[in-house]
Parts: structure tokens; C-alpha cells; sequence
């Protein structure tokens, strides 16, 4: 298992947010902008640097034993924003389910970094920015879509995912997939 990990939801095709993307990059063609591919675009909760193999093995069965009794729930992508001129990202609304999530997930990595995974703002980065020649039509491209709702996503599954660093920038894969349990699943063991 690759040391760079995070915890990830994956974010499959939405199509809204994928519109805009195209759409930006349209607009920022003459820029130098490194877009995420569509099937890295993932939602980070957690950073977790040099935990090890064997740590990691832990790790993976605190989670699914802690995540066994969340369900599957839905969360909009909401709003692009910015960091500096450096990245441009989406953002997520944080419903109850959203949180809970991040407080089973907070739970679990206690024991195994000592960052406050709760100072991490869940989004969903979209490119990295190497060079904006117009940054007025840069932050203005941001504001217009900054409140703006995109799509509602289904979160089904929490990722263990790795980063490897190539020449072009850093690539993610999925190490392990967490199924998040379905409501009538948690209903019928209940009963």
C-alpha cells in the first residue's frame, strides 16, 4: 500500500459539475490548468501521511467495523471556489449524514494521526492552477458559479486512497472501497 493515503468519497459522473468543467476549461484553455480526470474527482476527508502497511491494515478494520452502521445518503455539490489562484474546487453540502460520516471517520483516526481532521474542508478539487495570465477573468469565472448547485450526489461508499506522484502531477487510486450499509438494510436488522 502506497504512504500518501486519504480518505475519500468517490464522486461518480454529475453530470451538472462535469458542464462546468468543460465549460471552464473552455474558457481557461490558454491558461495552464491541470484538471483532475473525471475518475479521480473525489470528495477528501481525511489526510493520513506514512501510516505503514500494517497500520493501514488496522486502520482499514476500525473503519468498516465503525462505518458498518452508517447508510448510504445524498449531498448536493454546491458552489466553486478557489484557493489563491492555486486550485479551484467544488463544494459540498454538509447535511447531518455528512457529518456523522466525518465523526465515525474523525473517531477511528484518532489513534492513528494527531491532525484535527475536522479543520479539513470537505470539497472536491478540480484542477490545479500553474499559471493564470488574466486573473481578473479567472475570479470572475469563480464568482459567478459560486453559489451555484450542480448536482445531488449519492454517497454509497468511503475510500482508502493513495496519490503517486508522476511527472505531470499527483494520480489517485483507490486502495480499498467501505460499502455504506442501505437504509432497508439497517431496517431489516433492527427488526
Amino acid at each position: 500500500m502506497k504512504e500518501n493515503l486519504f480518505i475519500a468519497i468517490k464522486v461518480d459522473v454529475a453530470p451538472g459539475l462535469l458542464k462546468l468543467v468543460r465549460n471552464t476549461q473552455s474558457l481557461l484553455k490558454k491558461e495552464r490548468v491541470r484538471w483532475v480526470p473525471d475518475t479521480e474527482l473525489c470528495i477528501k476527508l481525511a489526510q493520513i501521511n506514512d501510516l505503514g502497511m500494517k497500520k493501514s491494515k488496522v486502520l482499514i478494520e476500525k473503519l468498516e467495523e465503525s462505518l458498518n452502521s452508517v447508510h448510504s445518503f445524498s449531498t448536493s455539490i454546491k458552489g466553486v471556489g478557489n484557493v489563491g489562484s492555486n486550485f479551484i474546487y467544488a463544494g459540498v453540502e454538509h447535511t447531518d449524514e455528512f457529518q456523522n460520516l466525518r465523526e465515525k471517520i474523525a473517531s477511528c483516526l484518532a489513534e492513528f494521526i494527531d491532525e484535527d481532521t475536522s479543520k479539513l474542508i470537505p470539497n472536491i478539487l478540480l484542477a490545479r492552477v500553474n499559471t493564470i495570465h488574466d486573473k481578473r477573468k479567472f475570479h470572475k469565472l469563480i464568482d459567478m458559479n459560486r453559489t451555484a448547485e450542480f448536482d445531488s450526489l449519492e454517497v454509497k461508499d468511503v475510500c482508502l486512497m493513495s496519490t503517486e506522484l508522476k511527472a505531470y502531477g499527483p494520480v489517485a487510486s483507490v486502495e480499498k472501497s467501505i460499502d455504506l450499509t442501505e437504509e432497508e438494510e439497517l431496517e431489516e436488522e433492527v427488526a
